[in-house]
């Protein structure tokens, strides 16, 4: 019997790229998409914290989710992403029935958290460093992700995310991006061309850059 995931993703062009890795990655792991977050054995919230609607509408529905936790202590409930970056604290206090918090850094881990939240029971936390700490020790902990896709996640079939660059290093007063993405970081130029490649046999006909700047 396969394992039921629901994913539900808040935010920009990276988040989507991010739910698309996400999924082709857990599907490699036996779990199945719904669409009904009351029908799966996971349920993560992939989240943005650039505006506070955003923020808003994640702790909302981890809310409508604490009787369902109540009542089914099993199911693993999760929040990816920028708010898990940045709040983790916050997500503690608001929302003590969450079982995983995994930054934009760490998304390469979330198999294993998954697996040790339902053997444990116990919180799982996995988070970059803040960028407070050097630059050589952040940019190693915001882990390069690139499983296998999954083009059933795309918004549109005839279109595919390719990332670029990954961060940020401007600090602008009212931008997050450096604090939940890390240091700026340029793709490797060479692997572009053959990942778009592959695409046209997998229906996507036009490919999109993707960077946080």
């Amino acid at each position: 019997m396969h394992k039921k995931l629901y994913l539900e993703t808040v935010g920009c062009q990276m988040n989507v790229l991010d739910s698309e890795l996400v999924v082709g990655s857990l599907r490699r792991q036996g779990y199945e998409l719904t669409e009904a977050a009351e029908d799966a054995d996971v349920i993560l919230y992939n989240t943005c914290s650039v505006r506070q609607h955003a923020e808003d509408k994640i702790y909302s529905a981890l809310g409508r989710l604490r009787h369902h936790k109540t009542a089914h202590p099993d199911t693993i409930i999760g929040v990816l992403g920028c708010m898990a970056q940045k709040d983790q604290e916050l997500i503690k206090k608001r929302a003590p029935h969450v079982d995983i918090i995994c930054g934009t850094g760490q998304l390469a881990q979330l198999p294993t958290l998954i697996k040790t939240a339902q053997d444990t029971g116990a919180l799982q936390i996995a988070l970059s460093l803040d960028r407070t700490e050097s630059r050589h020790d952040v940019e190693r902990s915001f882990e390069s992700y690139d499983p296998m896709r999954d083009p059933s996640m795309r918004p549109n079939r005839f279109q595919a995310y390719v990332r670029i660059n990954i961060g940020c290093d401007k600090f602008c007063t009212y931008c997050i991006v450096p604090s939940v993405r890390g240091p700026s970081k340029a793709d490797i130029p060479n692997r572009s061309p053959p990942r778009c490649d592959s695409w046209p046999t997998r229906a996507a006909r036009k490919s999109r850059c993707s960077a946080k700047r």
